[in-house]
């Protein structure tokens, strides 16, 4: 199968962090993307070979943006941002494909939580969907996460830490091209970062 969407990870500092956060990848109910992760990640052969994914990583050396760095790595029309410190819930993907739609990008947040609590979270707690649903988390799915989204209105500001666009759009042109409008799926996608990294 076809991947049909790129998933792009930037700001990477911590090894034991994308662990988690490749892990969260790997629980997707949407699968078929690739993924390619911008900074000095190495992923071990023995996490490579528990993904259902390859990871492409590359150096940001040109000190360019992260579009345009990805951009010649992506081999799909459609790139999903999101950051290399931030564990997705299992439909983190599936949302980003459900909402696209031509002249939009999509735009959403992460749950930040106290470093202790995210360095607490284990395989089993991302495998199970655990800590998607500890008070606090801000976990909102289904219908009532796309009428907050609809009621609240969204923010301009592109947000590399969660969003989405189609690569034309975003080639060149920058996110905020006029011709562009955002669409708010915060409260239809989750993604737990620890406060401190």
């Amino acid at each position: 199968m076809q991947n049909n969407i790129s998933v792009v990870l930037s700001g990477y500092s911590h090894a034991e962090a994308l662990k988690k956060v490749l892990w969260g990848y790997n629980t997707q109910t949407y699968r078929n993307f690739e993924m390619v992760i911008i900074g000095n990640a190495e992923v071990p052969q023995e996490l490579q070979e528990e993904l259902f994914f390859s990871v492409r990583a590359v150096d940001n050396q040109s000190n360019g943006t992260v579009i345009d760095t990805a951009l010649p790595y992506c081999t799909t029309n459609y790139l999903l941002l999101a950051d290399a410190g931030a564990i997705p819930r299992n439909d983190f993907v599936e949302q980003h494909i459900k909402y696209r739609e031509e002249g939009f990008y999509l735009t959403g947040g992460v749950t930040m939580i106290p470093q202790a609590l995210f360095d607490g979270i284990s395989r089993e707690d991302i495998y199970s969907g655990k800590c998607f649903i500890r008070p606090g988390s801000g976990s909102r799915s289904g219908l009532f996460g796309s009428i907050l989204n609809r009621l609240v209105p969204p923010d301009s500001q592109w947000n590399s830490q969660n969003a989405s666009g189609w690569k034309e759009d975003l080639c060149g042109h920058g996110p905020l091209s006029s011709r562009l409008r955002p669409r708010q799926i915060k409260y239809s996608t989750m993604c737990l970062r620890a406060n401190s990294r």
